[in-house]
């Protein structure tokens, strides 16, 4: 059941309709529904933890947070502690590989006659994403010098182009990250079924909360966020960019505002009842995405004319509305989340707290 499916609201519109609700109305109040539904479920299985672990059943982690918060260091070190317990992620499955081959897609779009240049003069055609991104440069034997230097030349007109993912390409990179998530899911819940545990690195629990319901699964689930201060995420990029230079592990870079965009779709405003993490300020926060984004700009991941388009819908996440320059923030869908770790801490000390959870009973986000 999706609820964005037109189909699976088709049978509760003509009641609604009945009650004078417009058609717009009508669909919007049946996914607000339905999405309450959705979570109710995913919120039952965090309650029920600890009856699901009696029958057996491997226990099943979701480590949640944004690109660069700290995940990563978070699994090794719990990994460290219980050998067995399998990993999974995004990073994972989303490989330097399929990165590149979505790069040089829009690169043959807007470029096309300096990729047929480069394909002719590179060793491969997916090294030329790493050559457009950084000095990398990876020669077919024998190429003379007067051939390198037009390659120079067909790479500088491609970063001076500055072509980024068209709407239609967004939405299928986003499509992709989906199914990978889904894939993920699967194989957590059947590992879990034979009794063994997992741990995953996902970006979207919404996501999860509709695939638990649509697969039927129960089973002994919890949900962490790991948070990382939005004004240390910036640094964490810059320094995870540099190893990643440094290591010839291109795939590893974060250039541009996509952890930034995570986390605001992660955190907002806080409601009165909510606890605040992070206070931020408008001018803060604006200046560290714009930075970022001249950065992806730099690298042909971004266009500068988009800027502003993404900065207003940034913003507005985060809970900036006209007039208000201090937000304090909170994490969406809190009750979802058995712990928040705070990622300033050593990786070894969260999971040695995760650890230590694994056979307690489920309790509140505090």
């Amino acid at each position: 059941m999706n609820i964005s499916d037109s189909s699976a609201i088709a049978p509760y519109v003509p009641a609604l309709h009945a009650a004078g609700a417009t058609k717009e109305s009508t669909v919007a109040r049946i996914q607000i529904v339905m999405k309450s539904f959705v979570n109710s479920s995913l919120k039952a299985q965090f309650r029920d933890y600890q009856n699901f672990k009696q029958y057996g059943m491997g226990d099943i982690v979701i480590l949640i947070g944004t690109s660069t918060a700290g995940k990563t260091s978070i699994i090794k070190a719990l990994k460290e502690i219980e050998p067995d317990r399998l990993e999974d992620g995004v990073d994972l499955r989303y490989n330097e590989i399929k990165s590149n081959e979505i790069s040089l897609k829009v690169m043959k779009k807007y470029n096309p006659e300096e990729i047929e240049i480069l394909i002719g003069i590179m060793e491969k055609p997916l090294d030329i994403p790493n050559a457009i991104a950084t000095s990398d440069r990876s020669w077919k034997a024998s190429i003379l010098e007067d051939e390198k230097l037009k390659a120079e030349e067909a790479i500088q007109r491609i970063k001076d182009t500055g072509a980024s993912f068209s709407a239609e390409e967004s939405r299928d990179i986003r499509n992709t990250f989906n199914t990978i998530e889904l894939e993920m899911f699967d194989d957590a819940f059947r590992h879990s079924r034979n009794g063994g545990t997992t741990i995953l690195d996902v970006l979207n629990i919404d996501l999860l909360a509709q695939h638990i319901l649509n697969r039927n699964f129960s089973g002994p689930l919890r949900a962490i966020l790991a948070f990382c201060p939005f004004h240390l995420l910036s640094s964490r990029m810059e320094k995870r960019n540099k190893e990643a230079l440094e290591n010839n592990d291109l795939g590893n870079q974060r250039v541009g505002v996509f952890p930034l965009e995570q986390f605001s779709q992660i955190y907002t405003q806080k409601e009165k009842v909510q606890k605040t993490i992070e206070t931020l300020t408008r001018v803060e926060v604006t200046q560290i995405f714009e930075e970022n984004f001249d950065k992806g700009v730099e690298a042909g991941s971004l266009k500068v004319e988009d800027k502003e388009k993404y900065l207003a819908v940034f913003l507005k996440n985060l809970g900036f509305k006209e007039g208000v320059d201090i937000v304090e923030i909170a994490p969406k869908d809190q009750e979802f989340y058995q712990a928040i770790m705070d990622t300033t801490k050593s990786a070894e000390e969260t999971a040695k707290e995760i650890s230590k959870g694994t056979s307690k009973r489920y309790h509140k986000w505090d």
